[in-house]
């Protein structure tokens, strides 16, 4: 039942849908927050395979760079599946990754075997996890979508201490064992999703969409979308370094990293949520600004005045269209910016 039902059955913003919520947030923990707290594993891998740093630091950033280059690839793959298919691969290659890199024999099978799968599935989960949002939430989406992508800086905070305490206690391989079947349960999310309903598609609609995902770059076009993708892609190539070497630095200069898994998953979990809490703020301010032009200005009064102004400008109506068009993109660009996370 829960593997065919349908999203328009369900209520958006109700309380199934904070479920959602809650179990989408858990996925980006042991995915997301995991990839961060492998710092933990820097100076146990080292000792454990006899390499330098250059060698070790590999593991964790052939994940961080191979999943940030796959978000197109991953898009793609949840265009054509959906969110529920993507959801349970993408658990499922972590899974399968943590489970071949613990009977790796040395640290260059490590790269195949471990990071390679674990990146794949990670931009799954990085990809589908706010699509998931956007179907289950309207009113409350903002939010929603900050408390999933605070799953990350949350991650860094608990998977951290956890991973070390873990780490002490089974060694580094049973740990991986141990997350890799906590992620392969994880993907029973993606069961308890449901589709979009498609009621008014016929069935050589969706054949074609299946065969054939839509692939428009038009959005690339506006400056202010390609500057935030730009930027993005830029800022990666530095500001995730230093979660790779944070666990031996502070090992060495203080003897303690604790505080350092502290400090950036509070961090990020802060500058996740703020965004998403201003939009709140700011589309709550529009509605109440709306209701009351509503009340106090008859609708046939704001259509004869817009379309006496336009006349005054010269504009005709056809352009009028296509100025309002690309209004509607500058305010997706808006989104998209509350959208770039602290992290990625």
């Amino acid at each position: 039942m829960l593997c065919r039902g349908d999203l328009s059955s369900y209520k958006q913003d109700s309380i199934w849908s904070w479920f959602i919520c809650f179990c989408t947030t858990i996925c980006m923990v042991l995915s997301v927050g995991f990839t961060f707290a492998l710092g933990v594993l820097f100076p146990v891998l080292m000792n454990y395979f006899d390499e330098n740093r250059e060698k070790t630091a590999w593991v964790s950033s052939i994940i961080i760079g191979v999943f940030c280059f796959l978000g197109p690839i991953s898009s793609s793959i949840l265009n054509r599946f959906g969110m529920r298919v993507t959801t349970i691969l993408g658990c499922l290659s972590c899974a399968v990754g943590l489970a071949l890199g613990s009977f790796t024999p040395n640290i260059i099978i490590l790269y195949v075997a471990f990071s390679l799968p674990f990146a794949i599935g990670v931009s799954a989960i990085y990809v589908v996890s706010p699509i998931i949002v956007f179907q289950y939430f309207i009113q409350r989406r903002s939010f929603a979508l900050g408390i999933v992508t605070a799953g990350q800086g949350l991650g860094t905070m608990i998977l951290g201490p956890a991973l070390q305490a873990l780490v002490d206690i089974f060694g580094w391989k049973n740990s991986f064992r141990l997350f890799a079947g906590i992620l392969a349960f994880a993907s029973l999310t993606g069961v308890i999703l449901h589709r979009k309903s498609t009621r008014l598609e016929t069935d050589e609609r969706q054949e074609a969409r299946r065969k054939k995902p839509p692939r428009n770059l038009s959005l690339l076009r506006d400056p202010i979308i390609f500057m935030i993708v730009l930027r993005n892609g830029l800022t990666t190539f530095a500001r995730l370094v230093p979660y790779v070497h944070i666990v031996g630095f502070m090992a060495d200069k203080f003897g303690n990293y604790f505080a350092a898994f502290l400090m950036a998953g509070g961090v990020a979990i802060v500058a996740s949520l703020v965004p998403f809490l201003l939009v709140c703020v700011k589309q709550d301010q529009k509605e109440n600004f709306d209701d009351d032009v509503e009340e106090t200005v008859h609708p046939g009064q704001i259509e004869d005045a817009d379309n006496t102004e336009l006349k005054s400008r010269g504009f005709s109506h056809d352009s009028a269209i296509s100025v309002i068009g690309r209004d509607r993109l500058r305010r997706s660009s808006s989104f998209a910016l509350a959208l770039d996370s602290p992290i990625f």
